[in-house]
C-alpha cells in the first residue's frame, strides 16, 4: 500500500500530523510514504513524482465518506489507475466507469476483494485514459464556451472555439479570487486599455460633468454605463428618471436613440426642455414603497404601462435611478415614494438580447432584492460604489 500526501496547517495541527503519520507507519510497516520526509512530514511532490507514484500502482483507492472535490480520483483515471471506492458523499464518483471502477461495502474484506477483481480484468491503461478524456471533454467544451461567452459580454474576444483544451500544464489547485478581486482586475486592464488607445474615457466624463451640474453619480458610476452603451453602436438607451444627469447621457449616446420615463410633469417638462432628440414619457407607478414584499413576486401586480414608443421595442442599455426609492424625496414631500419595484421588473421584460441593465442605490434592501429577483445575481458583472452602489446585469 503506498501513499501520496503533504502537511499542511498551523504549528498545533501540523505536530498533529506528525505524530499520525509516525504512528501510521509504525502500525503498518508493510505500507508506504511515496514522498519523501523532512521534519517527520511529507514534502509535496512535483507532477513527475506523483505520476512515478501512480505508475507503480495497480488500483487506486477513494475511501473516504465525506469530502470535497476528489481530485485524487480524476488522477488515477488520467494514469490509466482503475478505481476502488466506498460510498460517499461529495460526488467523487461523477465520472466514474463501470468498467474500471467499482464501488464496494465500506469493510476491509470487501475493499480487497475489489481490488482483486479489478487488478485481474488487466484492462489497459490507454484505454482508461482515453474513455476518462472524452466523459470530461463535453464539460470541457463547456466550461471554455462558458469564458468565452462571459469575455464577449465584457468587450473582449473568443479564445477557445476550436475547443482545444488549453490548460494541460496547470498541475496544480486552482484557488479562485473572489469575485470582487476579478472585477477590480478586470477594470483596472480596461482603464490601462483606454490610456494605452488614446481613449481618454475618464476624461471625456469630466468633461462632460463639467458642462452638468448636480449630477449625483461618481465618474466611477457613469464610465461602467458609457462603457456598455459605447458597445453597442447606434445604441438604445433608456432610463428610468429624470434628473440633472438626463443631459449628460444624451450626450453620452449621441447617435443612438434615448428615452426618459418620468412619474412627475414638473421634472418631466423641466428635462424636456433641455433635451435635443432625446423623448421623456410620462407614467404613473400606482405604488407605495412599503409595498415592496407584498409585490416581491406578483409580477401581474409590477406591470408598468408605458407608451408604445417604449413597449414596442428592446432596449441595449437600461439605467434604472427612479423613481424615488426612498420618502424624504424632494418630489414626494409629504407622500410615499413610489419605489422601484415597478422599473426593474420592467427592465427586466424590455432589456434586449444582449443588453445590459443598471440599478443605482443597491445598496438598498428593496433595489437588492428585486435586482436579484428579477434581474439575477447570476448575471451581475459589475458593481461601483460612488455616494451609492450600482450594480450592472449582462443579458
Amino acid at each position: 500500500m503506498g501513499y501520496i500526501s503533504f502537511a499542511t496547517g498551523s504549528t498545533g495541527t501540523l505536530k498533529d500530523q506528525r505524530e499520525s503519520l509516525a504512528e501510521t507507519l509504525a502500525r503498518y510497516p508493510g505500507h508506504a510514504l511515496i514522498n519523501s520526509i523532512e521534519n517527520g512530514l511529507p514534502v509535496p511532490l512535483p507532477p513527475e513524482g506523483v505520476n512515478q507514484g501512480l505508475a507503480r500502482a495497480v488500483v487506486g483507492l477513494c475511501l473516504s465518506t465525506v469530502e470535497g472535490s476528489n481530485y485524487a480520483s480524476m488522477e488515477y483515471m488520467l494514469a490509466g489507475l482503475p478505481i476502488v471506492s466506498t460510498p460517499s458523499i461529495g460526488g467523487r464518483e461523477v465520472y466514474f466507469d463501470h468498467e474500471f471502477c467499482t464501488i464496494c461495502e465500506p469493510k476491509a474484506a470487501a475493499v480487497r476483494d475489489a481490488v482483486e477483481t479489478l487488478n485481474a480484468r488487466n484492462i489497459p491503461r490507454d484505454y482508461i485514459r482515453a474513455r476518462t478524456l472524452a466523459k470530461i471533454e463535453p464539460e470541457r467544451r463547456r466550461f471554455l464556451s462558458l469564458i468565452d461567452d462571459l469575455s464577449e459580454r465584457l468587450g473582449g474576444k473568443r479564445r477557445h472555439d476550436e475547443g482545444v483544451w488549453p490548460y494541460g500544464a496547470t498541475n496544480r489547485l486552482v484557488t479562485w479570487k473572489k469575485y470582487r478581486s476579478h472585477l477590480q482586475e478586470f477594470e483596472k486592464g480596461r482603464g490601462s486599455s483606454d490610456r494605452a488607445n488614446g481613449h481618454g474615457a475618464n476624461a471625456e466624463i469630466e468633461g462632460l460633468l463639467a458642462k452638468t451640474e448636480g449630477v449625483q453619480m461618481q465618474p466611477a458610476e457613469l464610465l461602467a454605463i458609457v462603457r456598455a452603451i459605447r458597445s453597442r453602436p447606434g445604441c438604445s438607451l433608456l432610463v428610468f428618471g429624470c434628473g440633472n444627469d438626463s443631459v449628460f447621457w444624451e450626450e453620452v449616446n449621441q447617435g443612438g436613440t434615448t428615452a426618459f420615463i418620468e412619474d412627475d410633469p414638473v421634472w418631466a417638462e423641466k428635462i424636456r426642455a433641455k433635451l435635443k432628440t432625446a423623448s421623456v414619457h410620462l407614467t404613473q407607478y400606482g405604488t407605495r414603497l412599503s409595498e415592496w414584499v407584498g409585490l416581491l413576486n406578483s409580477s401581474e401586480g409590477l406591470e408598468l404601462e408605458l407608451p408604445d414608443a417604449v413597449s414596442s421595442r428592446r432596449w441595449d442599455v437600461i439605467v434604472i435611478d427612479g423613481p424615488a426609492g426612498h420618502d424624504n424625496h424632494e418630489k414626494y414631500t409629504g407622500r410615499e415614494a413610489p419605489g422601484r419595484m415597478k422599473s426593474i421588473y420592467m427592465a427586466s421584460k424590455l432589456v434586449a438580447p444582449g443588453g445590459f441593465v443598471f440599478v443605482h442605490d443597491c445598496d438598498r434592501l428593496v433595489e437588492q432584492q428585486y435586482a436579484a429577483r428579477y434581474l439575477g445575481n447570476e448575471r451581475a458583472f459589475v458593481s461601483v460604489k460612488g455616494h451609492a452602489i450600482l450594480h450592472g446585469y449582462a443579458f
